[in-house]
């Protein structure tokens, strides 16, 4: 990952923005592809510890996210993949645990989950500098707006484009690690998932994050 700096916000760029950057497609279609090719990856079946159970709590971890960064998390989400009738939203996906469980895992690049963590602060902190007011106190066309500026920072681009990559992630992942309750998101799609699914101690992590 190269090391941008903006607003004195220095991070490294994930991969996988590295690589939208270089593709010739708008970033949501490069979004779109991406996840449905990749989220197979995402939870990989073997090679790892089966002593607890690697599920995705739908509640905040204290351990891991504050309320402040929880609320931001679930608000931001709201706006990026908003639920409509027949339509499953990013709550309806359990999309916020799941970024939660992203978060805590040990086995992804530390800077690049930090990273995931940061964007909630700073969003928070563009809050204050536009609005003189934090992200959470804000009406729903600022937090609109405000996205819409942060989306114009080289750190906002790539944090808002992260955050809907793992909700597609969250959208297409197996409802056994508890995202996409139900498999809410496969129905949505007329997807089937095909086989092998996972198994208890073939499952991917070593999480438990139910709180």
């Amino acid at each position: 990952m190269r090391l941008i700096k903006n607003k004195n916000r220095d991070f490294k760029e994930p991969l996988v923005i590295k690589k939208m950057h270089r593709s010739d497609m708008d970033r949501r279609s490069f979004l779109f592809k991406m996840a449905l090719i990749t989220v197979s990856a995402a939870l990989p079946v073997t090679g790892c510890r089966t002593d607890k159970k690697p599920k995705i709590g739908g509640n905040r971890n204290p351990q891991i996210l504050s309320e402040k960064e929880w609320l931001i998390l679930l608000a931001v989400q709201d706006i990026l993949f908003p639920s409509e009738p027949g339509a499953p939203g990013a709550k309806d996906l359990n999309a916020a645990g799941y970024v939660q469980w992203v978060i805590s895992d040990q086995e992804l690049d530390p800077e690049e989950t930090e990273f995931l963590k940061n964007g909630l602060t700073w969003i928070d902190e563009e809050a204050v500098d536009r609005w003189d007011k934090p992200f959470l106190e804000l009406e729903s066309d600022e937090r609109e707006k405000l996205l819409r500026h942060a989306e114009t920072h080289s750190w906002g681009e790539s944090w808002l484009s992260v955050m809907l990559m793992y909700i597609f992630e969250a959208l297409l992942s197996d409802p056994l690690y508890g995202a996409n309750p139900d498999g809410v998101g496969w129905k949505w799609l007329d997807y089937n998932p095909g086989l092998p699914r996972p198994v208890i101690n073939k499952m991917y992590g070593n999480f438990n994050l139910e709180t």
